[in-house]
């Protein structure tokens, strides 16, 4: 089975192209750019691009096995293009031309950029994938309706509701669908999409880093969050502030670490610490040293710093609307209801007057993180692709356990 996987950026992609690259199937990449010789010598001179092309690196995958398409990107930095109207689809309709001269069996594309390509690839008569990194847009549009912090994340309804047309549009062209957790496969369900062509292959994580702590916080210390994340609405980075207000700063202190988006870093908190980026292994070093990982999100397929939290030993405090809640499931953290600041209070309450929980719920929070490894996710996968080559009577000649 030949396969093409097309993604304008990156998100959980890396895995993808790791687990096909191991197998042989991987045909071909597309991608608005990848880490390359000639761009590392175009971007020496700009810190932000040297930034950019680190977070491009797709290990192992051949230089002539991808296709990129760079000037998309920095037209897209430099007239300040909106991607989802204005770039992702000029790389869709690129990514379409090249499918033409190409054999392949199947294509896995990715939401927002994938209507064209996959229309190509049906009319050629080969099998179509999305690989969701999010959940059903008419799930969205039900966070659209109930939660204003949620609408403030787009310009206006029209904005909103003409992306979500796209995708039900391109949803039309797909087989198949993979997603990273039941939350985003109940999302398809609900939304009339055959729950026989779906299937749930939840990210692993770096073990040899994200390892478990020695010590935990003696019971007259500061209970010290972190939230790890875009520096954005969705992930309710409001609801924590609005929480944080009831504590005194030495009773409770906040780190939150990634880039900036939609919430501008000049509106936190002063007593907020912010730190735009940290390399994996330094972000595993302030995962372990801090007492509780917070994510509030209104939604998130999977959320996987929650399990790279919980990996170094460190519990979690998580909405319904996160992945990465079905981990915590017998411990390890704990599940509040979406937009609800009071619920995230009372559990900072908890750990507060209870210290001697975090080392309980900790360990935990490890043993619950320990299955969740790259290997088992590419195991997950061949095993979906094995399933589709079978129905649509391709060789799979790579069998899995």
């Amino acid at each position: 089975m030949k396969i093409i996987v097309s993604h304008p950026d990156r998100q959980h992609v890396d895995q993808l192209l790791c687990c096909l690259r191991e197998t042989g199937r991987l045909e071909c990449f597309y991608t608005l750019f990848a880490e390359t010789n000639l761009l590392r010598k175009l971007t020496c001179w700009w810190p932000a691009g040297k930034s950019q092309l680190a977070k491009r690196r797709f290990y192992g995958v051949s230089p002539d096995r991808i296709r990129q398409y760079p000037i998309l990107k920095a037209l897209q930095y430099l007239l300040r293009l909106d991607p989802y109207f204005q770039v992702y689809p000029i790389f869709d309709r690129m990514v379409a031309y090249g499918l033409q001269n190409r054999e392949f069996d199947l294509l896995i594309s990715y939401e927002n950029a994938n209507l064209y390509s996959q229309q190509v690839a049906r009319k050629q008569g080969k099998i179509t994938v999305l690989d969701l990194a999010a959940v059903h847009h008419c799930h969205q549009y039900d966070l659209f309706e109930q939660y204003e912090e949620y609408r403030r994340l787009f310009p206006s309804f029209a904005y909103f509701d003409n992306m979500n047309r796209r995708k039900a549009t391109a949803l039309a062209y797909t087989d198949y669908v993979f997603c990273l957790s039941q939350y985003a496969c109940q999302t398809l369900i609900e939304a009339g999409f055959p729950s026989d062509r779906i299937f749930i292959h939840p990210l692993g994580i770096n073990h040899d880093i994200f390892y478990p702590k020695k010590q935990y916080r003696t019971p007259d210390g500061t209970l010290r969050l972190v939230f790890v994340g875009r520096m954005s609405r969705l992930k309710g980075l409001q609801l924590l502030f609005d929480a944080l207000a009831s504590f005194d700063p030495g009773q409770v202190s906040c780190t939150l670490i990634g880039p900036a988006d939609d919430f501008s870093p000049d509106q936190f908190p002063p007593h907020v610490q912010y730190i735009p980026y940290l390399a994996h292994l330094a972000l595993a070093d302030a995962l372990r040293d801090a007492d509780v990982m917070v994510n509030p999100s209104y939604t998130d397929s999977w959320a996987q710093t929650v399990l790279e939290a919980m990996a170094t030993g460190t519990p979690v405090i998580v909405t319904e609307n996160t992945g990465a809640a079905e981990a915590t499931h017998g411990g390890g953290g704990f599940v509040i209801p979406v937009n609800n600041a009071a619920a995230l209070r009372e559990k900072l309450h908890y750990f507060l007057n209870h210290p001697e929980a975090l080392a309980v719920m900790g360990k935990q929070a490890h043993l619950n993180a320990k299955p969740y490894t790259k290997e088992r996710y590419c195991q997950s996968v061949n095993r979906s692709l094995d399933v589709i080559a079978k129905n649509a009577g391709l060789a799979h000649p790579f069998p899995h356990a």
